[in-house]
């Protein structure tokens, strides 16, 4: 197949994913997210591609997705395809890394705005914001000497650290953490090969980043299974019940026959006099003894 018909597929593939998703994600009643940002290559290694996501941590679905550099306008995109989706955005308990725009953007776009009081002697004051009562933002800053991991800082943004308690004791965390977005990033970088951190097979044109971006997305949205949503069953039901206890009846049988089968072998060797490199066992003298009595008849 040529190039260029693969390149337009792909874009094909881009923009009907990418359309899908603006289509049926919205007014999404989320009160949990986790935010963060992962490494990428298009073209060569020097033109980065960074990949921005906000995911929702209970039921693993990406709500946002941009792309561009790792800048304070990356995450502004970020934030304001977060608000657009989001039926309340006003109580999001946001879960980060320490980059700094997740804490100085913040504000602007899950806060509250007002005017502060104008005194008159100076000029009137810009605009400020105000976090409200069920919005929160905490940072989990992960400080390493070279490789590894030596310590984690918890900083509590925004907001009060009672929410992110709620939000916590909703997820079943014990600590504030993006273990969530971390597998998602894990999972993105197998099935792009642009997002690899050590491969050579990145795009090779920008666009074509954006695009393959976009369809990996659509994928993982709603076409792969979420293990870790199964319910278990109280009792097994079905055809895995008959499969198990059938499994159960062989080996019910298979070990006392492997058990006896090893004593006669063993019984057999002990009755042989002499090395066991060199002589045989009684039983399998008498077999080629018999063998042998009925070839010459």
């Amino acid at each position: 197949m040529d190039v260029e018909t693969v390149r337009r597929l792909r874009k094909r593939l881009g923009r009907h994913g990418h359309q899908y998703h603006d289509e049926h994600v919205v007014d999404v009643d989320i009160k949990e997210l986790q935010a963060d940002k992962r490494h990428g290559f298009a073209g060569k290694r020097c033109n980065h591609a960074w990949e921005a996501e906000m995911i929702a941590p209970e039921s693993k679905f990406v709500l946002t997705h941009v792309q561009g550099r790792r800048e304070e306008e990356l995450i502004a995109a970020l934030y304001q395809d977060t608000v657009k989706r989001v039926r309340d955005k006003h109580s999001v308990a946001l879960f980060t890394d320490g980059f700094g725009s997740y804490k100085s953007l913040f504000p602007v776009y899950f806060g509250r705005p007002y005017h502060p009081p104008y005194s008159g002697r100076r000029r009137p004051h810009n605009i400020r914001y105000r976090i409200p009562r069920q919005a929160a933002h905490v940072q989990v800053v992960k400080h390493r000497q070279g490789r590894q991991l030596h310590h984690v800082e918890i900083r509590y943004a925004h907001g009060s650290q009672r929410r992110i308690n709620q939000a916590l004791q909703k997820l079943g965390y014990c600590v504030p953490n993006t273990s969530a977005i971390e597998r998602r990033n894990g999972t993105a970088r197998l099935m792009s090969p642009a997002q690899q951190r050590k491969s050579l097979a990145f795009a090779k044109r920008d666009d074509g980043k954006v695009h393959s971006g976009w369809w990996a997305l659509t994928v993982y949205n709603w076409c792969r299974p979420r293990r870790s949503l199964r319910i278990k069953l109280a009792a097994p039901q079905g055809k895995k019940s008959l499969l198990n206890a059938r499994r159960r009846w062989r080996l019910g049988w298979q070990i006392p026959f492997l058990l006896s089968l090893r004593s006669s072998v063993l019984r057999s060797f002990l009755s042989t006099g002499g090395d066991n490199l060199t002589s045989q066992p009684i039983v399998l003298q008498k077999r080629m003894q018999h063998l042998s009595g009925q070839n010459t008849h």
